[in-house]
């Protein structure tokens, strides 16, 4: 635990640094994240026996993430358009190119199963993954992005304790120890504590009232549950508890991400729909 809290203590400064002082280098850090988070994936899938090289998803990876994460200022204007189109351009490359091999190899026994699992990792962290970059890119997109990880953090955090003080019936199979009254518990809290503490910390250009904060809070917390228990799945069906060490005493960049994964799209909509009503300067 004290190795988990000192862990915690170096990266979370160092995570806030990037994300207000150096919005690049957010991003980057963000694009390394997602492709170790793709190799995680990756083996625990081996483990399985559904092994695939990880080059062809690297390379979709990137490039359905490098556009985003250069910024329409870091790359050449001739290249612009692909902020806009990398996301499809990737996943239709990928989808191709991963189809054709499987072909070409005729495994009649695994090769579906290896290229769903291929496919399922590059939309798990492409696609959910290019919602954070392209978030980070709006106006005020720093704040915006702290929004991801507050309603995932807040909402486990609320979650874990409503559980350990009132948990009795269980939540899914997935994750033994989840109650639904650590669910409630923490969709409560965290639409609570949105209300009191985000209007007077987020500028208020967001565009969000205390009342907005919390009613967004209940469908990220319901999302950040869904991530939490996806990747649970994953780790179950391939035996492991962690999906690596990376981290000392926290696990995989994966088990980091995953709640704010699913989140990162909700607040992705909420941002661009607000601006789209001309609510936001």
């Amino acid at each position: 635990m004290l190795l988990r809290f000192l862990s915690a203590g170096v990266i979370l400064p160092a995570f806030l640094w990037l994300l207000f002082c150096y919005p690049l280098g957010f991003r980057v850090f963000i694009l390394v994240a997602l492709l170790l988070g793709y190799e995680e994936y990756r083996r625990l899938m081996a483990y399985k026996g559904l092994r695939f090289s990880p080059w062809l998803g690297l390379l979709a990876l990137l490039m359905v993430l490098t556009p985003p994460t250069l910024g329409v200022d870091h790359i050449p204007a001739a290249l612009a358009p692909l902020l806009q189109r990398s996301g499809s351009l990737g996943l239709a490359a990928f989808f191709v190119a991963a189809a054709l091999w499987r072909v070409a190899k005729a495994d009649l026994e695994q090769g579906l199963l290896r290229f769903f699992a291929e496919l399922g990792g590059l939309v798990y962290l492409g696609l959910l993954g290019l919602h954070l970059l392209k978030l980070n890119a709006l106006p005020y997109g720093s704040w915006w992005c702290l929004l991801v990880f507050w309603y995932a953090w807040v909402y486990d955090s609320a979650a874990l304790f409503a559980g350990k003080g009132f948990g009795k019936t269980p939540f899914s199979p997935l994750s033994p120890k989840k109650t639904w009254e650590g669910f409630w518990g923490g969709v409560v809290g965290s639409a609570l504590v949105s209300a009191l503490i985000l209007p007077h910390w987020i500028p208020p250009e967001l565009g969000l009232s205390a009342w907005g904060y919390a009613a967004l809070s209940i469908p990220a917390s319901v999302l950040a549950q869904a991530g939490d228990l996806f990747e649970s799945m994953v780790k179950r069906f391939s035996g492991k508890k962690d999906s690596s060490g990376l981290i000392p005493a926290q696990g995989g960049f994966l088990d980091k991400m995953d709640s704010s994964l699913f989140v990162a799209p909700l607040i992705y909509f909420a941002a661009t729909t607000l601006a789209d009503l001309h609510w936001l300067p």
